[in-house]
């Protein structure tokens, strides 16, 4: 049987109420993984550990860190030596006792034993036996320190920014398509805003008065990925894409002939069919002028929303010089180094410029810190550990449905009858809309009512699930999808509105699929397992929301009780009342 669970638990505290357990990994030393006892329950100490421990391990103490590993000295002689600055004479004590000859019986010009933090001997055997990895450094050992060092001064050395893109960078990461995906995002999302951030105040302004037809084409050109660049040479070409209309059936008393042909349309280059860029976008990008073209391509690579221009106008004297002296710091070509320049002061006022969700911001600061995770090879580099502590974590909002069923068979009403059965798989399965789209007959059994979810997510979205009977008619209706991703988008926007549910989302659909499974009694487990759920916290909030449904209707019946209550003492009262009886009788 394992430690019982206790709430010091991530740390990895030892049972019987010990101390905090260190483990870490010094691979890139050559140490090897460090499992020991810390010797203090206290966190705030147990941090400062790690911290020595993070410190040690830059300045290439292998020797130090392989002593702790094997007994010879411990963390409280570790610590004590830091304290009294006293770590050289430490380092010339372990290297001494690593490299002596062992004797069967100390002599008195021996050197004397290490202790370890109980004050007994160390054990001669610990001392006898001349591993490779306590021999005299060589040569090799001194290439391979040196190479460490120039791989992390090159790292150091490199862009930020463009090293958080390099596809080398991730090469080694865990990190699931989908997540990076929304990494690359985050990332892109802040250089627009601290290149926004370098504007002058007018130019910015400049940017938040433009018409909305603008700003609509803008759009449209941020979400088809088209660079700042590539977008202006589509206006100076002067192609334009035709404008797509309806076409009218052909009256049968018109002959057809060359003459009734009206003339087509310019023609437009491959690489703007690719783009799909339409005619009002290119129209609208044609009302730009030149000086505000510039202001644009100074921002970055990619097209701004209006949003991010509006968050940076609307921040205060004292944050938006935050938010710039951020932007002077990550500039295009900032190396990686000037992050330690940085302040949580500045970091702060990227926050108030987001104007995003918390769980957007999140995904930045996971992004940040798997990057440099992957490019200096630990998690416990110092440069990344000091911007972390800057990059402060945001409390998302717990992810709940406001679609009832009575909600959702009214905005199906106004949904295309043909559609119908693929929203209703969505939530009788509770699948991801992206899961739903891919899904093909090859991944359903109708034999044991299975489907293969080919999910991408993370590692528990490819698992497979099982459908109940009643459902299984629908599910063979809707897959293949009988339309996109985004026609399904679109389709269930424009229903939502006939049906004057506006904030009824789509992926709605999946969070009504746990939550109206717990309302009928279904484990908590359950429901996780259903939906594929890596953590058990969305789960837990559907739980949270029957919960104080339960209370509310508990104090719905207490203050029920109390009235009627109320309502029989005064109804006594009347009837024991003689002034009302004498008045009731006839004179």
């Amino acid at each position: 049987m394992g430690a019982k669970t206790t709430k010091e638990a991530p740390r990895n505290r030892t049972p019987g109420g010990g101390s905090f357990r260190i483990d870490r990994q010094f691979k890139r030393l050559g140490v090897g993984r460090l499992q020991v006892a810390s010797g203090t329950t206290d966190p705030a100490e147990f941090e400062r550990i790690n911290a020595l421990l993070t410190m040690l391990a830059e300045m290439d103490e292998k020797n130090l860190l392989r002593a702790v590993k094997d007994g010879l000295i411990s963390i409280e002689d570790l610590r004590t030596a830091h304290k009294n600055k006293a770590l050289p004479a430490l380092r010339e004590k372990v290297s001494t006792a690593l490299l002596s000859e062992p004797a069967a019986h100390p002599t008195p010009d021996a050197p004397a034993p290490i202790r370890d933090r109980a004050g007994a001997v160390a054990a001669a055997d610990s001392l006898e036996q001349p591993a490779a990895s306590h021999a005299r450094p060589t040569a090799r050992d001194s290439e391979e320190r040196d190479t460490d060092d120039e791989d992390d001064r090159e790292v150091l050395q490199r862009p930020f920014w463009p090293l958080l893109k390099d596809s080398s960078t991730w090469a080694d990461s865990t990190t699931q398509p989908v997540t990076l995906q929304r990494y690359q995002q985050a990332i892109r999302a802040c250089r627009l805003r601290l290149g926004l951030a370098r504007l002058p105040v007018d130019q910015l302004k400049m940017l938040a008065t433009l018409p909305p037809k603008i700003w609509d084409a803008l759009q449209q050109v941020q979400r088809r990925g088209v660079s700042v660049v590539a977008a202006r040479a589509f206006v100076k070409s002067g192609a334009v894409p035709r404008k797509h209309k309806l076409k009218k059936k052909r009256s049968g008393t018109r002959p057809y002939s060359m003459s009734n042909r009206r003339a087509t349309a310019p023609p437009v280059s491959a690489e703007m069919t690719q783009t799909r860029l339409g005619h009002a976008a290119v129209c609208g990008l044609k009302l730009l002028l030149p000086e505000q073209w510039n202001v644009l391509e100074s921002v970055d690579e990619r097209m701004p929303t209006r949003a991010m221009v509006l968050g940076i106008v609307q921040l205060s004297d004292s944050q938006r010089e935050d938010l710039t002296k951020l932007a002077s710091i990550l500039h295009r070509g900032a190396l990686t180094q000037d992050v330690k320049n940085t302040r949580a002061v500045h970091w702060s006022a990227l926050w108030a410029a987001w104007n995003g969700s918390p769980a957007d911001w999140n995904h930045l600061r996971r992004a940040i810190s798997a990057g440099l995770t992957c490019a200096f090879g630990f998690s416990g580099h110092t440069t990344r550990l000091k911007l972390m502590r800057r990059l402060t974590l945001k409390a998302e909002s717990a992810r709940v449905s406001d679609v009832s069923y009575e909600t959702f068979e009214r905005i199906l009403n106004f949904v295309p009858v043909r559609y119908r059965s693929a929203y209703r798989t969505l939530v009788q399965t509770g699948l991801r809309v992206s899961e739903f789209v891919r899904l093909k007959p090859e991944h359903l059994n109708p034999r044991t009512r299975i489907v293969k979810v080919p999910g991408k997510k993370n590692d528990q979205s490819s698992r497979p699930i099982m459908v109940d009977a009643a459902f299984w008619p629908d599910l063979l209706e809707a897959v293949p999808c009988p339309i996109s991703k985004a026609g399904l988008y679109q389709n269930w926007v424009t229903a939502r509105k006939l049906a004057g549910e506006p904030d009824a989302r789509q992926h709605d659909l999946r969070h009504s699929f746990g939550q109206w499974s717990l309302a009928t009694g279904v484990h908590d487990s359950e429901v996780q397992e259903a939906l594929r759920q890596k953590s058990s916290k969305v789960t837990a909030d559907y739980r949270r929301l029957a919960q104080t449904e339960a209370a509310s209707a508990g104090l719905a019946k207490a203050i029920r009780m109390k009235r009627e209550a109320a309502a029989a003492v005064v109804a006594g009262a009347a009837e024991d009342d003689p002034l009302e009886d004498a008045e009731s009788q006839p004179r």
